[in-house]
C-alpha cells in the first residue's frame, strides 16, 4: 500500500490518493513522505481543510492542474494546528484557489502569508465583514477599486456579538479593537473605521441603533476573501459583481447591519 494510503487510513480525502491528486495535481507526491510524521490530530485537522478544497473545487476537481508545492507546504505547517472552523475553511479555499494550469503560479503563497498573520479573532471578523459586502453590494453598479471609500458597512454590535460566537469568558469589547485594529494595519479594510458608542458612530452615520463598527472594504481584503472561498485567480473585485455565486455562509450572520453610504 502507497504511503499516503497507508497514513491516511480512515480519512475522507487524505486517505484517498485520487482524489489528492486531483486536488493537488503532481504535487500530491510530496504528501505521502510529509504526513507519515503527523500525530492523529494533525491528521484530522489536515483532513478537514483537505474535505473543504474538495468542496470548494466542485467541478474544478476534474480539471487539469496542480497546487504549488509552496502553497501546499504553507497548509501542511499551518493547517496541521488548525482546529477553528474558520481558519480550516480559508485554507481549505486557498488550496482550492491555487490549482491552476500554470506550474509556478504561487500567489496562494502571499494569501496564506496574511491568514497566518492574523488571529481567529481578526479573521472571522474578515469572514464576517466581507460576506455582508458580498450580500449587501454585489450587483449595485458599484466598483471597488474606484468606490472602496463609499462602500462602509455599519454592524451593530448586537449582530457582532451573535456572529463571533463569544463565550462567557471572551472579552467582546476588547477583542472588537483587536481585531478592527489588525484588520486596518493590515490593509483588509480601508482606513476610515470608526468604532464606539451610538453617540459616536452617529456623527458620521446619524440611522446607527446601537453600539458598533462602521467599516469600508479593501480590495486587498475582497482578494485574500474570495481566495478564502476557492474563486480561481480572484483579484478582489469580483465580491461585488453579479455573477459571483459563492457557498453558503459558514457561520450565521444576523441580519441588521447597513449600507452606511449607498
Amino acid at each position: 500500500m502507497d504511503p499516503i494510503s497507508t497514513v491516511g487510513a480512515g480519512l475522507a480525502v487524505i486517505g484517498s490518493k485520487d482524489i489528492l491528486v486531483k486536488i493537488l495535481g503532481p504535487t500530491a507526491d510530496y504528501v505521502g513522505g510529509e504526513v507519515k510524521n503527523f500525530v492523529t490530530k494533525c491528521n484530522v485537522n489536515l483532513d478537514n481543510i483537505f474535505i473543504r478544497a474538495q468542496k470548494k473545487l466542485d467541478n474544478r476537481i476534474d480539471e487539469d492542474g496542480q497546487v504549488s508545492p509552496r502553497v501546499l507546504k504553507h497548509v501542511i505547517d499551518e493547517g496541521r494546528f488548525c482546529e477553528d472552523s474558520i481558519v480550516a475553511d480559508y485554507y481549505g479555499g486557498v488550496l482550492a484557489s491555487s490549482k491552476s494550469e500554470i506550474e509556478r503560479d504561487d500567489r496562494g503563497v502571499a494569501v496564506l502569508a496574511i491568514i497566518k498573520s492574523l488571529s481567529v479573532y481578526q479573521l472571522r471578523l474578515h469572514y464576517i465583514f466581507y460576506s455582508l459586502v458580498h450580500s449587501m453590494y454585489k450587483g449595485k453598479g458599484k466598483s471597488l477599486g474606484t468606490d472602496c471609500t463609499q462602500m462602509s458597512i455599519y454592524i451593530p454590535v448586537s449582530v457582532y456579538l451573535e456572529a463571533m460566537s463569544f463565550s462567557s469568558s471572551e472579552n467582546a469589547v476588547a477583542i472588537l479593537v483587536h481585531s478592527v485594529e489588525g484588520l486596518v494595519r493590515s490593509s483588509l479594510v480601508e482606513s476610515n473605521f470608526s468604532y464606539g458608542s451610538k453617540e459616536h458612530l452617529a456623527k458620521t452615520f446619524p440611522a446607527a441603533t446601537e453600539p458598533g463598527v462602521i467599516m469600508a472594504p479593501s480590495v486587498f481584503g475582497a482578494e485574500v476573501f474570495l481566495w478564502g472561498q476557492g474563486v480561481k485567480g480572484a483579484t478582489g473585485h469580483e465580491v461585488i459583481e453579479e455573477h459571483l455565486q459563492l457557498s453558503p455562509p459558514e457561520i450565521s450572520i444576523p441580519v441588521g447591519s447597513l449600507v452606511v453610504q449607498g
